[in-house]
């Protein structure tokens, strides 16, 4: 896992690399447009970095996130946790024939994770049975695809709209016990595991308030 991540933040690194001196030979060549967004959605509270090197292409960076608690039953078990976003991404942006819509790949660094305690109630010892849980995505370093839409409302400042998701891998759900092993409990868990494994891609959906310099 170690060597993994490991690799995963040296790829980080390259593509941050090659982005920042692309940016500078195109900066240098034919400047265009520099764009400064604060945005919400599903990323959290974002801020984006956007510089358009020409009518059709562009980079953008983006540092966001959020946290919130959740808490409710899930088959029969009751649970309250903690959930967390971190989005350090950056995108490669096409801006079809010129126009105001864009096509975006890229990547981002996540540390996204959930955790929380998983509890139901055991009739033959008459306690309140208790699990650690906690869910993180398969990979750190998450590949992007998407499409945005950048509406004007006078010469300097737009309405922006992205629309995506990020590749996260297939969750890992692990559990630690406080007492014994409640086989009802556990199966509560091992329903909610078989559940996380259909969510492999993180949704984007963010609007954002555009400063042009």
């Amino acid at each position: 896992m170690l060597h993994k991540r490991n690799g995963v933040r040296r790829n980080l690194l390259s593509v941050m690399v090659s982005a920042a001196a692309l940016s500078a030979v195109a900066a240098s060549a034919n400047a265009q447009e520099l764009a400064i967004e604060p945005s919400a959605g599903t990323l959290g509270i974002g801020l984006t970095g956007i510089y358009k090197l020409n009518e059709s292409f562009g980079l953008s960076g983006t540092v966001a996130g959020f946290s919130y608690e959740p808490s409710g039953t899930y088959e029969g078990a009751d649970y309250e946790g903690t959930f967390k976003v971190l989005t350090v991404g950056a995108t490669l942006d096409y801006y079809v024939n010129q126009s105001d819509f864009r096509i975006s790949v890229g990547a981002r660094y996540t540390d996204d994770n959930a955790k929380g305690t998983f509890s139901m109630y055991n009739p033959y010892l008459d306690v309140v049975e208790t699990a650690e849980v906690k869910l993180t995505p398969e990979y750190d370093f998450q590949p992007y695809f998407g499409i945005g839409y950048n509406a004007d409302l006078n010469d300097r400042i737009s309405l922006d709209f992205s629309l995506g998701a990020y590749y996260m891998g297939t969750p890992d759900v692990q559990e630690s016990w406080s007492g014994t092993v409640y086989q009802p409990l556990q199966d509560s868990i091992d329903d909610f595991r078989n559940a996380a494994k259909d969510y492999k891609f993180y949704p984007v959906a963010q609007v954002g308030l555009r400063y042009r310099f």
